[in-house]
């Protein structure tokens, strides 16, 4: 570092430093000055900004951590692609006012305002996922040496008093009704969905080799996603749903009309594209019944 002034060339000032992580050189120089005194200050205003510069480098951005935070759930934690894209594409939509932030600089009250006057709105259990990606991602980030601390506060999420996205048993009665007088495609996957709980993913991948109609139980051991495609339940773990009568019926039926088919539902292209949500929803307002996410039908069989 330093800075020269001669009087008929006039002051340089100039500055280097090699990053601490990466060893390469970090240079500045301005030349054409037109005084010592002048020469000296740009001097230290180098210096500033090679030192600001260092520490960028060595500190990422919201927006850079969360790309290498999502990359590390695959390669060193194992996760399956639809999880980590979760996580990344969560924390994206709802904290996307950090992207260009120095992660050094999100506060811990800064994260707790966010919760309390920023997503007010949002399912409980959305924000609890939410809190659990970002705790994730700034673990990530102390895990790296990037941090000292994870900023990420201890909050107590409550959930709203009303119950949202269930039908009542009245609503459901007239939903399945109205689906069979239309035939709409979708009728047997919305009756086996509510009537046995079972998540999208795990209807998908449900075959007839895990139907036992003569002891009327349905062996629930796999998952079906766009991007990791047949993989285990959510949970990891196999488990068993009972087979009501009115079910068995439709089983029955269903059987008959699929034949030799492997899988117990039929393949819809909404489906593999995951708009299984927007036929729902559709469906509901054009016979007059409120609005509700496909995996709301999980919830309303449990109700």
């Amino acid at each position: 570092m330093g800075y020269r002034f001669d009087v008929k060339e006039g002051g340089v000032a100039y500055h280097s430093k090699r990053h601490p992580t990466t060893k390469m050189p970090i240079s500045r120089k301005r030349a054409g000055l037109k005084s010592e005194s002048e020469a000296k200050r740009v001097e230290r205003s180098l210096i500033a900004e090679v030192e600001r510069r260092c520490f960028e480098s060595a500190v990422p951005s919201w927006e850079i951590l969360l790309d290498d935070f999502t990359l590390s759930l695959y390669d060193r934690e194992g996760f399956s692609r639809k999880t980590a894209d979760g996580y990344h594409s969560t924390l994206g939509l709802h904290t996307n006012q950090w992207n260009s932030r120095l992660i050094n600089d999100i506060t811990t009250e800064e994260i707790r305002q966010l919760f309390k006057l920023g997503l007010p709105d949002l399912a409980i259990n959305t924000q609890k996922y939410l809190l659990k990606a970002m705790r994730g991602a700034f673990n990530y980030a102390v895990e790296k040496g990037i941090l000292t601390r994870n900023p990420t506060p201890t909050l107590k999420l409550k959930p709203n008093d009303k119950i949202q996205g269930v039908l009542t048993e009245e609503q459901v009665t007239k939903f399945l009704r109205e689906a069979r007088r239309f035939e709409s495609k979708w009728y047997y996957h919305w009756t086996i969905a509510l009537f046995t709980g079972m998540r999208s993913g795990e209807l998908h991948a449900l075959k007839w080799t895990s139907v036992d109609l003569e002891q009327n139980l349905i062996f629930v051991k796999e998952a079906w996603n766009s991007k990791d495609g047949v993989k285990c339940t959510k949970n990891g773990k196999d488990r068993v749903v009972s087979i009501a009568p009115d079910l068995r019926s439709v089983l029955a039926e269903l059987k008959l009309k699929t034949g030799s088919a492997e899988h117990v539902l039929p393949r819809l292209q909404e489906w593999d594209r995951g708009e299984q949500a927007k036929g729902l929803r559709t469906f509901l307002a054009s016979i007059g019944l409120p609005g509700i996410r496909f995996h709301d039908l999980r919830a309303t069989w449990a109700t």
